[in-house]
């Protein structure tokens, strides 16, 4: 089972989740402010400061460095281990690049 920090954190941040069916803790972000918090950052862009294009081992793996302010893909490998640990919703945010929905 995953523990998911998102559902214990008070503030956003960066947060570290356990991963209990293997030892390993992973750097993830906790949205708390957007739609009454408690949402995991899967992917984060803003100023197009990581390429994005990138091998599907990376994609598998994740990369960027996870903040409030920087660039990341978690990774499909921890994905996978969160969606089967049990059910979650999924909020898929877009914003233009002065930060304006639409």
């Amino acid at each position: 089972r995953v523990i998911n920090c998102c559902k214990m954190a008070s503030s956003s941040g960066k947060y570290h989740l356990q991963l209990s069916s293997k030892a390993i803790r992973s750097a993830v972000y906790c949205d708390m402010d957007t739609f009454f918090g408690g949402w995991l950052v899967l992917q984060q862009r803003l100023d197009g400061s990581v390429n994005f294009t990138r091998t599907w081992l990376e994609y598998r793996n994740g990369f960027g460095t996870v903040g409030e302010s920087t660039e990341f893909w978690l990774g499909l490998e921890l994905l996978h281990q969160l969606t089967t640990s049990g059910q979650y919703e999924l909020l898929v945010e877009l914003k233009n690049e002065a930060g304006k929905y639409g």
